[in-house]
């Protein structure tokens, strides 16, 4: 219909537009070579954006702009506005990549404008009208005359065009081919999915999401290290022996800096009590409606996590010290005894005798070294995650979980438990500048 309107206007054609077909473009193209110059005013939104929502074509905006038409960018622009001679409609198309009603053209999109609209419309899109022409006298004027008339031609139109400047509210940037080549780029390079196929995407909104709540390096009497097989020669007492095999307990079972990571843990739990259930095999799910207050709770521990870390910075340091001291010393009598090889080589290539307590010492030093972690890097560990992820639609048809979640929430009235609507996601437009 808008093709339509504009090859039968006769004198003048204001578009203003997001984005259109190549059918318009068309139109546009033949209306700028028939209509008097300046009578054809265009404004566009321009940007690869409004091409992947699905405003129109951009190949069309782009072969426009190459004909001649002049054209002019508002960005983010969505409404639309068609003056075609002495006729006005206001109208809003919506994105193909929502709505098939700009392929179908069933529903009713446009208001028509009345004189008194149309003219300031007008104004605030610059269009200028024609300036009245000076028909010059029937008698052959002088030389001043004609100098006159063409200074008074050239202040009329001054004037207008001033004027328009300063009510232009909408379309202010002028568009050039070479501003609209890298847009075309973009688009050329990452095309907008076909909206048909793209409308089919469905967005699902559940009542429940599935969570991962996770607290990690608390644990530090389950903390490990890998300890080399050089030093697993021989061990002297029988304490050190049960917590030995080829790792090695960093804290000792009996030392008291664990306790407050017990207690956090047991904050943990009550939290995945209270919010969370467990659906057995698909994980484990929690109510939509308990995302923040969840959340919420879940920043306090990580808060009491982050102090804990803080607080057991110094004994943490002692313990790992304490247990390497008791390594060292369990290790050493063996190793004095019959040292390794390479041990010998190190001190002194080809020596004969035998290296002292002392330097055995040093060497199961520089070989913890290898593998005992530093207090801060234990600390960086200690965190609590919450991870929520999206219940799919194909599980949502499974008759099975639905059984497990409306069992997991017997209180709840689950008659219609799922939505499923098409749409595509939201984007919260800025403020316009004017």
């Amino acid at each position: 219909m808008i093709a339509q309107t504009v090859r039968g206007a006769k004198n003048r054609v204001v578009l203003c537009i997001p984005g259109f077909s190549d059918v318009v473009g068309a139109a546009l193209i033949e209306a700028h070579q028939r209509l008097p110059a300046g009578q054809l005013l265009l404004v566009v939104d321009g940007t690869d954006k409004a091409a992947r929502l699905g405003y129109g074509h951009f190949d069309a905006v782009f072969q426009v702009l190459q004909a001649g038409v002049p054209m002019r960018l508002e960005q983010g622009l969505r409404l639309g506005v068609l003056v075609a001679d002495e006729q006005g409609w206001c109208f809003a198309t919506p994105p193909l990549l929502v709505d098939a009603t700009m392929e179908q053209a069933t529903a009713p999109n446009a208001l028509a404008l009345n004189p008194s609209q149309i003219q300031p419309t007008l104004a605030a899109l610059g269009y200028v009208p024609p300036t009245p022409k000076v028909e010059p006298p029937q008698a052959a004027p002088d030389k001043s005359a004609m100098v006159e008339i063409e200074k008074s031609t050239s202040r009329i139109e001054a004037s207008a065009s001033d004027k328009t400047d300063d009510l232009r509210t909408v379309g202010r940037v002028v568009a050039t081919i070479e501003g609209l080549q890298p847009v075309q780029e973009k688009l050329r390079i990452n095309p907008p999915q076909a909206f048909d196929v793209a409308r089919k995407v469905q967005v699902f909104n559940s009542l429940v999401d599935f969570v991962e709540i996770e607290m990690t390096g608390t644990q530090l009497a389950n903390q490990k290290v890998s300890l080399p097989p050089k030093l697993l020669l021989s061990v002297a007492d029988d304490a050190t022996r049960k917590r030995l095999t080829t790792s090695f307990s960093l804290i000792s079972p009996q030392a008291k800096i664990s306790d407050k990571s017990k207690e956090l843990r047991q904050v943990l739990d009550a939290i995945r009590k209270k919010y969370t259930r467990s659906v057995t095999p698909y994980g484990v799910v929690a109510l939509r409606t308990d995302r923040e207050p969840l959340k919420r709770a879940i920043e306090r521990v990580a808060t009491q996590v982050k102090a804990y870390s803080e607080e057991i910075k110094k004994e943490l340091g002692k313990e790992i010290e304490k247990s390497r001291k008791q390594l060292v010393e369990s290790f050493l009598p063996a190793l004095v005894k019959k040292p390794p090889k390479d041990l010998e080589f190190e001190l002194v290539y080809g020596i004969t005798d035998k290296p002292t307590k002392e330097q055995v010492r040093d060497w199961i030093n520089d070989q913890l070294d290898k593998c005992f972690p530093a207090v801060d890097s234990l600390l960086r560990e200690m965190e609590v995650r919450l991870v929520i992820k999206s219940v799919t639609f194909e599980m949502l048809k499974e008759a099975n979980f639905q059984k497990l979640v409306r069992d997991a929430y017997p209180g709840m009235d689950w008659n219609k438990p799922f939505e499923e609507f098409s749409a595509a996601p939201a984007q919260v437009q800025t403020t316009l500048g004017y």
